[in-house]
């Protein structure tokens, strides 16, 4: 049994996943897929799914600090690139999600969710 993985989590209602602007029609259109078939994540040892958290500015931290080479350099030269997803996670199937398994277990707010969140969860994008 994966440990990170509880029953019941007390998930918010509200949660935040960081992106880049150039990734924002293709979530139009698709939502916010797991890790896989192409899709570039942050941190290329990372388990795949779709990372959430509690907090935005700590979403926005995420995103700003990959390490992945597969991520243009470019990208990272306008500030303005990175941006916030604020999901409503009422819809979400709750037993996808698990504790970020990359966290320390006391670091709290950090989320994987383990299938597509669809795009018409996203409220707004900060």
């Amino acid at each position: 049994m994966n440990w990170y993985k509880i029953a019941q989590l007390d998930i918010p209602s509200i949660l935040y996943h960081a992106t880049f602007r150039n990734n924002i029609e293709s979530i139009k259109q698709r939502g916010l897929v797991p890790s896989f078939n192409g899709i570039v994540k942050c941190w290329p040892d990372c388990k795949n799914g779709v990372y959430l958290h509690s907090d935005p500015d700590v979403a926005y931290s995420y995103a700003e600090i990959a390490d992945n080479p597969d991520i243009p350099e470019e990208w990272f030269e306008d500030e303005n690139n990175v941006v916030v997803l604020e999901i409503n996670t009422i819809t979400l199937d709750k037993n996808l999600f698990e504790i970020d398994p990359n966290l320390p277990s006391e670091q709290i707010g950090s989320y994987l969710y383990n299938g597509t969140i669809p795009s018409n969860t996203i409220i707004r994008i900060i």
